[in-house]
């Protein structure tokens, strides 16, 4: 592979962000999980049904729902397990061979921390504070698998710092937003050479950037009657423009080194949430979101590694849709079930473009979850099965195309503990 492509292929399929799998959560490379109560319902109601203090990443006019001043810290973990199989078809000029590893399973453990507090100015305006991750990728193939040259291993890490408002209106309406402090890191590196019987083998493509960014959520709740609740929110892009470097490593030691950027666009998001309570023992929930993810259509890098002008990789990604439903049962004043399930489609537009670092697909995920409340601290549990729809790729960077199919399946299990002042 050409020095002027390592760039593309380290980054190929990578729009940046937490410490996660972008094959595991939400489609493409989104995270959902920082509300443990939202995950034992896939979700549905999020920002609207005001049993943690989380509204103000998803809808920031449900805030003042929660009444009280008070914070919560929690943890999702996820477990990831993808089998692997496939080859790579090199082109005719291509002189070296590759080593056999093709068929593995590949097991990623990863864990994504959130934390939010809010406390009521007045009878009518809240204030609240949330450190969360709304975007996140990881993926680690062993470095002599068929597809080295492709991708080994991706990082993408990122941190959103949200102060916010909501304002009741009147005993109907209530309005909301935030801005988001965002810093996107990414470390990403492949093996352009994946030999198995040359000193070449051992030639390791790192890169790394960061950069922080600012964007805003904007929300609206109507309360037609007493418990029950719709809620429209908007999350607006962020423009990234990473700085950092580019390094290449030959048996241990660098051979070259240099700076480079990369400009990058999350996507804005739209959410509508509704929540009613049936009764005193049940209430529903639903959630619809579309994601503009046709954002990410060309990767531009720009490397000092790369005299002959800015790397251009095609995504080509379609914006995407996705759809739960929950429901809670109220045991008692201490006890809450719930479940959900979810229909999350992926953004990736054909096995052509879908690359070894982001192997997503549609999903579907069926969620468990319970909360019990003990004077003023409410401890919440929740559970996720994933069931990702096989994925086929076909990827091509500079001669060599990587065809490979992916049979995903994931386990999220999520921690919480809220204190109400």
């Amino acid at each position: 592979m050409k020095r002027t492509s390592l760039w593309s292929a380290a980054l190929s399929g990578a729009c940046l962000l937490s410490v996660y799998a972008g094959s595991a959560q939400a489609a493409g490379f989104q995270l959902l999980e920082y509300s443990v109560t939202g995950l034992g319902r896939s979700y549905a109601g999020a920002g609207v049904v005001g049993d943690d203090y989380s509204a103000l990443a998803f809808n920031p006019a449900g805030m003042g729902l929660k009444q009280t001043a008070g914070g919560q810290v929690g943890v999702v973990l996820m477990n990831i397990k993808s089998e692997v199989k496939g080859s790579v078809n090199l082109s005719q000029d291509t002189s070296y061979s590759l080593t056999p590893y093709s068929n593995r399973t590949i097991v990623l453990n990863e864990a994504a921390p959130h934390f939010f507090t809010q406390l009521p100015v007045n009878e009518d305006i809240t204030f609240g504070l949330g450190v969360y991750a709304p975007f996140g990728l990881s993926t680690n193939y062993r470095a002599d698998w068929v597809g080295a040259s492709h991708a080994k291993y991706s990082s993408i890490e990122g941190l959103d710092i949200t102060p916010s408002l909501s304002y009741k209106v009147n005993d109907k309406w209530s309005v909301g937003a935030g801005i988001n402090f965002q810093r996107m890191y990414a470390n990403l590196t492949n093996y352009p050479y994946a030999l198995a019987s040359s000193p070449m083998a051992s030639m390791r493509s790192k890169v790394e950037g960061d950069d922080w960014g600012v964007g805003y959520n904007l929300g609206i709740m109507f309360e037609p009657v007493k418990d029950t609740r719709i809620g429209l929110s908007y999350r607006s892009k962020i423009t990234h423009k990473l700085h950092g470097h580019h390094s290449m490593k030959v048996l241990g030691r660098t051979a070259a080194w240099g700076p480079g950027t990369a400009k990058v666009t999350t996507p804005e998001s739209f959410m509508l949430s509704a929540y009613s309570k049936l009764n005193e023992k049940f209430g529903i929930a639903a959630m619809a979101k579309w994601t503009k993810w046709s954002r990410f259509d060309d990767l531009i890098i720009k490397s000092s590694l790369s005299p002959n002008g800015p790397l251009v990789t095609k995504e080509n990604w379609k914006n995407t849709w996705m759809a739960s439903f929950g429901a809670e049962y109220y045991h008692s004043d201490k006890l809450t079930f719930r479940a959900g399930i979810s229909y999350d489609e992926t953004p990736i537009n054909g096995a052509e473009y879908r690359t070894a670092r982001i192997p997503d697909n549609n999903r579907i995920w069926l969620s468990a979850g319970l909360s019990y409340k003990y004077k003023n601290v409410t401890f919440d549990a929740g559970y996720t099965y994933m069931f990702v729809h096989d994925a086929s790729a076909r990827h091509e960077i500079d001669g060599t195309k990587l065809e490979m199919k992916y049979h995903t399946r994931a386990n999220l299990f999520g921690f919480q503990v809220q204190y109400d002042f």
